[in-house]
């Protein structure tokens, strides 16, 4: 119920007030579900600094124009020190909520969360409300020439740490963590760009669960969370392999076909890059000394479910099947998890951190 008002406040807000309190309800709904007090307090003290300087700028903002609507009727002139001032705070709010570089290590802490905390935490908490919160103050950000420099240096940090992170992370749920910052990074770009993509990025989010749910069942099949520790067979892991790749290929052509744009292509792409290491390192890295192997997990078995339904929805909801930059994006994807035999890949797998 705490989410769905906080959702629906921040979503329909037509003032900064409504829009504080509805950002300062996800934070409370991220405060019940993490359940471990260390990574409680890590996580309250990054949210709390960025409602802070949210209401810090606000504070600004009316203090200069004396009103508090988000559609704004007039010509936005305040001072320049302040007008400036008051975009990067709102930009390091909007940072800190969606983990952005030098403001991920909170997120990163929820590798410690069971998987349906976790991903309550990453897809549908704090990150969504500041996206939400940036979509809804963008016409106070792109009135700023500092904020867009800003914007472009910490986004292009956050992509870089996000590959690095799948591809040397061995720890399952810290790659999907890295997997999901590199979304929001491509979402706050493209709301910069057209504020009115809002319910289309949004719209994304189910496609980043259904990877992140395929990789939770090759993690439950074999009972290890450390990519180096699994070795359950590809012929056990089979099932779970093929829902992978289904849900990698709806994930290019859903996003391909609602945005053709050179961003999404390249944002698809970078995706491709950073899951075809993953995909390599649990489903057939191992496979080849496997002598004994565990039998499937039951549990693994009945949440598969889902995760086919939810590819069956999205396989339906697929209007362009000449979607050709999808497929070679995913073909791109499919030759890369092959191809790492190769040196350049092996360094970067026998390197990973845990």
């Amino acid at each position: 119920i705490l989410y769905i008002v906080s959702f629906i406040l921040m979503f329909s807000a037509t003032n900064y007030i409504q829009l504080m309190v509805g950002s300062c309800c996800f934070s409370i709904f991220g405060f019940y579900m993490i359940n471990d007090n260390t990574i409680k307090s890590k996580f309250l003290f990054f949210n709390f600094a960025a409602e802070i300087a949210i209401l810090t700028a606000f504070a600004i903002i009316y203090a200069k124009t004396q009103y508090i609507g988000l559609s704004f009727p007039r010509k936005y002139t305040i001072l320049p020190w302040h007008h400036n001032f008051a975009a990067l705070l709102i930009l390091f709010s909007c940072f800190t909520k969606c983990g952005m570089f030098l403001f991920h290590s909170h997120l990163i802490k929820l590798k410690q969360l069971d998987f349906n905390r976790l991903f309550a935490c990453l897809l549908i908490g704090s990150p969504l409300s500041g996206l939400i919160l940036f979509n809804k103050l963008n016409y106070i950000l792109t009135s700023s020439g500092v904020a867009y420099i800003a914007l472009i240096s910490i986004l292009s940090a956050t992509v870089f740490l996000s590959l690095f992170g799948m591809l040397w992370q061995n720890n399952l749920k810290t790659k999907i963590i890295y997997l999901s910052i590199l979304f929001y990074a491509y979402s706050l770009y493209r709301l910069w760009n057209t504020p009115s993509d809002l319910a289309k990025i949004i719209s994304f989010i189910p496609l980043i669960l259904l990877i992140s749910w395929s990789l939770m069942l090759a993690c439950l099949s074999s009972g290890e969370i450390l990519v180096s520790d699994i070795k359950t067979s590809l012929k056990q892991q089979k099932w779970n392999f093929c829902l992978s790749l289904i849900s990698i290929f709806c994930f290019c052509c859903f996003i391909i076909q609602h945005d053709s744009s050179t961003l999404s292509k390249i944002y698809v792409a970078l995706s491709m890059i950073g899951l075809a290491p993953v995909i390599h390192s649990v489903y057939l890295k191992n496979n080849q000394n496997n002598s004994e192997t565990s039998p499937l997990n039951s549990t693994a078995i009945i949440l598969s479910l889902p995760l086919l339904i939810g590819n069956i929805i999205c396989i339906n909801l697929i209007d362009n099947w000449q979607n050709w930059p999808a497929y070679a994006f995913y073909t791109m994807f499919v030759v890369l998890t092959l191809a790492f035999p190769l040196k350049f890949y092996n360094y970067f797998t026998n390197n990973i951190i845990v």
